[in-house]
């Protein structure tokens, strides 16, 4: 799978923030969510299919404005998805070998809704995509979390991808993820 160096880079500097708060401290409305997953994708191109794979995936969220209900957040994400690489080469019609699938590189900025006590929480928002060639998508992201201790949930959550146009094709991914959200 094609990681990038800074695709980590982003990953470590989002889990860098909150969870850095003093002992004692009351919790503010920031969280860090840290899910691994599994994936699929689809296209209308032709590509191997190695669609399906790992996702990782690390969000930045804080609660931008209050209601009784619940408030307005906002989010920041980075993740990977993919399958990693293939060794063979099937044969294209048009000569050379048919390209795998990418393994995408993703970065996020989203706003979206969170339940009163944060068990339920939707966003959207736009997308940076890249493997190959960096292009712009749109992502929706789901979860539900439950707490197991203070400031440590348990978290499961789904998130979409729509790709208008990579490589001249367009592409659908999807993903679930279990993980932990420090709040």
């Amino acid at each position: 799978m094609r990681i990038r160096s800074y695709t980590l880079a982003s990953m470590v500097a989002l889990m860098a923030g909150p969870g850095s708060m003093a002992a004692g401290q009351v919790p503010g409305p920031y969280s860090v969510e840290v899910s691994v997953g599994r994936g699929s994708g689809s296209t209308d191109g032709t590509y191997r299919s190695n669609d399906t794979g790992l996702t990782v995936d690390v969000l930045f969220a804080a609660r931008v404005y209050s209601f009784d209900s619940g408030g307005v957040v906002a989010a920041l994400s980075t993740g990977i998805q993919g399958s990693g690489p293939l060794a063979a080469c099937l044969p294209a019609s048009n000569g050379g070998c048919v390209p795998p699938f990418p393994s995408f590189a993703v970065w996020s900025a989203t706003i979206g809704w969170e339940t009163s006590g944060g068990g339920l929480r939707g966003l959207i928002g736009p997308a940076v995509v890249s493997d190959e060639t960096t292009v712009m998508g749109a992502l929706g992201h789901v979860d539900a979390a439950a707490a197991v201790g203070s400031r440590v949930w348990l978290v499961v959550s789904a998130r979409g991808i729509v790709i208008p146009s990579y490589q001249r094709d367009r592409f659908r991914l999807g993903s679930l993820g279990v993980g932990f959200r420090i709040r």
